[in-house]
This record gives structure tokens, C-alpha cells and sequence, in this order.
């Protein structure tokens, strides 16, 4: 299993432009883990926006 260290290096390795054997040979890992951290989500982005509800002024006459 690889720590979630490495899979952040992965990622950040691939988005950079380094080529999937280089980051093979420099982590120790193998062709087949690289390319499922690759094309794995990351973790998902948290974002909750806040919902607003405008009470109305007047009166919905």
C-alpha cells in the first residue's frame, strides 16, 4: 500500500510533466500503482457554500 505522501508526490510529479517511468524509478513503485494513483481521484474538494435565503421586505401581496 502506498502512503498518501507518495500519492501526493505522484500526483504533483505527473501534473508537472515528469514522465510516468521517472516517477517509477525515483518512489519505488511500480508501473501499475503509478498509473492507478494517476487516474485516481484525489481526494475530493470540500467546498460547502453557504446557503443564503433573503427574507422578503415586504409583504408578498
Amino acid at each position: 500500500m502506498t502512503s498518501e505522501r507518495r500519492k501526493e508526490m505522484v500526483r504533483t510529479w505527473h501534473e508537472r510533466g515528469i514522465d510516468s517511468e521517472t516517477i517509477c524509478r525515483l518512489l519505488g513503485l511500480s508501473a501499475d500503482e503509478v498509473t492507478a494513483i494517476i487516474f485516481s481521484k484525489s481526494e475530493p474538494e470540500k467546498r460547502s457554500e453557504p446557503e443564503f435565503t433573503e427574507p422578503t421586505l415586504f409583504g408578498d401581496d
